[in-house]
């Protein structure tokens, strides 16, 4: 990971320049300009695609944890390891009563 990001920051700007050029001559001045302008745009390049990716993974584990809530809210989750029944109660209905397990029932 670490030679590529060497290799976009130290060996590719030079090389766009030249292809960029097309054997035109410029002063040294220009050319570090030029290189410089090459490597800046590489390296935000770079830095942009790894906040899509960070952005990606948040999105991800969001619909994850998002996934787990609903679960709970639905009773699909164990209480110390018993199954619980919530029956027609659900959290939006306001039920006060407390759920009973299943072995409860039985």
């Amino acid at each position: 990971m670490l030679a590529a990001l060497a290799v976009v920051v130290v060996a590719l700007p030079g090389l766009v320049v030249e292809r960029d050029l097309g054997g035109a001559r410029i002063s040294a001045a220009e050319r570090l300009a030029a290189v410089n302008n090459v490597r800046t745009m590489l390296v935000q390049a770079v830095g942009g695609a790894v906040v899509l990716l960070g952005a990606y993974a948040t999105r991800r584990q969001l619909r994850v944890n998002q996934e787990g809530l609903n679960a709970t809210r639905e009773g699909h989750i164990t209480d110390r390891g018993r199954a619980v029944d919530t029956g027609p109660c659900r959290a939006s209905t306001g039920c006060n009563r407390a759920p009973r397990s299943h072995s409860e029932n039985a």
